[in-house]
């Protein structure tokens, strides 16, 4: 969808939006499935969506006669996880011209249905850096499995009595964070950001004004211009646009640890010969 809103000698709006969704389905893989990508997560598989996250994950805890926790549920083998490619992809730019040399110009982008899987935070976990996993382990009281921590000092904590509904609950939701399935480092990825967004003027006007300009320099346009200006997301580690493996094209959506893009401000003079 376009639109010129406005279009006088003094103003100016004009924008353009646009909204994809893309769907699709491995049909035949004569018999070679499925495919199983780096970091072991990614697969390709007849029936699934291309790069569909596809592995072991924990459906809870099991408990003891005391209803102390016991060790996790796990999946009929591997199920579908959710994809790192969005559903719905869309954009929206604008472009608004005001006091006749302002100019205003910006461009948004969004994703939904989105999955990004963490082995930075699976990493974490399985090594003692993730904070609500060790929290979580002194809770239920699991200093001997879990003690080792050094994140947390378990004996800050005072262990909920087994067998209530807060540990059965809490049991459940530790369970389902067991860093020895891949499974369960999967997370929601919608996304908007706002790529770039920028400020200009003109002084064409006011050169020819002061009679600065010439046969050589026609104009000039002072501009600022902010890019990654706001990154909005259901996924907070990292980079939800990220690939750890890079050129491995049959894994996608892996983050290990990488940083987000930073917000860049660029400044600029624009002379016309």
């Amino acid at each position: 969808v376009q639109g010129d809103l406005i279009r006088t000698e003094d103003y100016g709006l004009d924008f353009n939006l646009m909204w994809n969704w893309q769907t699709n389905e491995v049909v035949d893989l004569d018999g070679q499935g499925p495919i199983i990508a780096n970091y072991r997560v990614n697969a390709i598989e007849e029936g699934l969506p291309k790069h569909e996250y596809y592995a072991v994950t924990t459906t809870g805890a099991r408990f003891d006669e005391q209803g102390r926790y016991a060790g996790v549920e796990e999946s009929d083998g591997r199920v579908a996880l959710g994809n790192p490619i969005p559903d719905h992809t869309g954009s929206f730019s604008l472009n608004f011209r005001f006091l006749k040399n302002f100019n205003m110009a910006g461009m948004a982008d969004w994703g939904l249905g989105k999955k990004v899987f963490s082995i930075f935070r699976q990493f974490a976990a399985r090594n003692g850096g993730y904070i609500p996993f060790a929290e979580t382990a002194a809770r239920l009281g699991l200093e001997d499995d879990w003690g080792w921590i050094s994140s947390v000092d378990f004996s800050d904590y005072t262990p909920l009595t087994p067998g209530t509904p807060e540990y059965t609950a809490l049991a459940h939701e530790f369970a389902r964070m067991d860093p020895y399935y891949r499974g369960n480092y999967i997370f929601d990825a919608d996304y908007f950001v706002l790529r770039e967004l920028s400020l200009s003027y003109d002084l064409t006007d006011v050169l020819s004004r002061y009679g600065l300009t010439s046969s050589r320099v026609r104009g000039m346009t002072l501009g600022i211009a902010a890019k990654n200006l706001l990154r909005l997301s259901q996924y907070d580690d990292g980079d939800f646009e990220v690939n750890a493996p890079g050129a491995r094209s049959s894994a996608w959506g892996v983050d290990y640890g990488t940083v987000p893009p930073p917000r860049v401000l660029n400044f600029w003079v624009n002379v016309s010969f």
